[in-house]
């Protein structure tokens, strides 16, 4: 009896994490839509922000017209965002999570108070992460599966390599404490 409760409560556990990493990856990537709206950028602009990409990072081969944008497109996405982040805030419900606690978790990682690798990076990667985990621990993926999805991939060479789990688990544990510190507030 004692195995199944842990079992359940790493289940929930990271099931927490992962609706609030969804959350805030929506969130992020709705902001990111956002701010390109408001940036106006010209062919040249382009050009040259190609050519310095292409300089740093020789093997994404960059064009010119990936780094021009369209508006009506970025709004379509910035939408698309907020639709998922919207329903994120529903789900969150589910594991007590109000709504009102995970928007203030998101501003305050998007503003820099805490969590700073969720937004630099692991937005990106932590919800795929915690995906394998939560499908590893129902048993619908293989151990071999779980260490093949658990990679991150270098900015410099494109190539992939074992994700550093251990800074992972500092990551959600920082999480956690995020999101109870601002459930707390909420409370008193």
């Amino acid at each position: 009896m004692g195995t199944k409760l842990k079992s359940a409560g790493r289940k929930i556990r990271l099931l927490r994490l992962l609706i609030v990493v969804r959350a805030y990856s929506a969130y992020r990537m709705m902001n990111l839509n956002k701010e390109a709206m408001s940036i106006e950028n010209s062919w040249q602009d382009a050009e040259r922000l190609q050519h310095n990409i292409n300089a740093i990072f020789p093997h994404y081969g960059a064009s010119v017209e990936s780094f021009i944008h369209n508006k009506h497109e970025l709004a379509d996405e910035a939408l698309k965002y907020y639709d998922e982040f919207k329903y994120w805030l529903h789900v969150a419900k589910s594991v007590c999570i109000t709504e009102i606690a995970l928007t203030a978790f998101c501003k305050n990682i998007e503003n820099g108070s805490s969590a700073y690798w969720l937004k630099a990076i692991g937005y990106l990667y932590y919800g795929d992460w915690l995906t394998s985990l939560y499908l590893y621990l129902h048993k619908k993926i293989t151990k071999e599966q779980l260490h093949t999805s658990l990679v991150e991939y270098s900015l410099f060479t494109g190539k992939a390599s074992s994700a550093n789990m251990a800074f992972f688990r500092k990551n959600m544990i920082e999480i956690e404490k995020v999101i109870a510190e601002i459930q707390n507030k909420q409370l008193n």
